[in-house]
């Protein structure tokens, strides 16, 4: 800092330290308390408020603007003239979308983080994977993301726990894939529906399968049977 007043090679006033410190209103030895106290009052911590956004709001951002309107609007329309091919088509464009808006918004991360701090037994560690699955196929009707959003949020919780990640795999399948055909506005519901020409509602009484199984899954993994442990 230079001690003396001056103009540099550009022509800008440079001050002296004295002068610097009598703008700023303080000394070499800095502000006293009260000094401090006062300066926040009157200016405020030096920081950046961050705003937070709610994450439904965040999340509904996603399907707010003029394309997502008009792809909205194709769906409502196609629902009112029964066309229900075009009617599926757009449902799982939406629900892609929603599976990457559910991915980008963190709203996944975090349930599975809030569940994670409750889970203490390997059987509702497979209970939240088999929920994950469900939650997924039925906001976002997507088979393929409900197997890949919850095994990529608890494949670390597995490994970290070192349990054997064909568990976790089983688990998917008994959830992820089983459910697909049970989701009226999932892809796989609405192929189901469209070859038999059975509405998902009549054949769900007798898709047994998909609900005996999570159910044996969950007694392994209460029991430990077929639960492996890798070394």
């Amino acid at each position: 800092m230079p001690t003396h007043a001056g103009n540099d090679a550009g022509g800008t006033k440079i001050e002296t330290l004295d002068e610097l410190m009598s703008r700023l209103e303080t000394n070499p030895q800095g502000l006293t308390d009260d000094q401090a106290a006062a300066r926040i009052a009157k200016y405020g911590y030096n920081e950046l408020v961050e705003k937070r956004q709610s994450l439904l709001l965040k999340l509904l951002g996603y399907f707010w603007g003029p394309i997502p309107w008009m792809i909205e609007a194709a769906a409502v329309l196609s629902g009112i003239v029964r066309h229900w091919e075009d009617f599926v088509i757009i449902l799982v464009l939406l629900a892609g979308t929603l599976g990457g808006a559910l991915r980008a918004t963190g709203v996944l991360d975090a349930l599975v983080t809030s569940l994670l701090g409750k889970i203490r037994r390997v059987g509702s560690l497979i209970a939240s994977v088999l929920g994950a699955c469900y939650v997924v196929n039925l906001f976002t009707g997507n088979q393929a993301l409900a197997l890949i959003l919850p095994g990529q949020m608890f494949l670390p919780v597995f490994r970290e726990r070192r349990i054997d990640t064909s568990v976790l795999t089983r688990s998917l399948e008994d959830a992820g894939t089983l459910s697909a055909p049970l989701v009226p506005w999932g892809v796989a519901g609405g192929f189901c529906s469209q070859m038999l020409d059975v509405p998902t509602i009549d054949y769900l009484p007798f898709v047994w399968f998909a609900f005996a199984v999570p159910v044996f899954s969950l007694l392994l993994g209460y029991t430990g049977i077929a639960v492996w442990r890798t070394d």
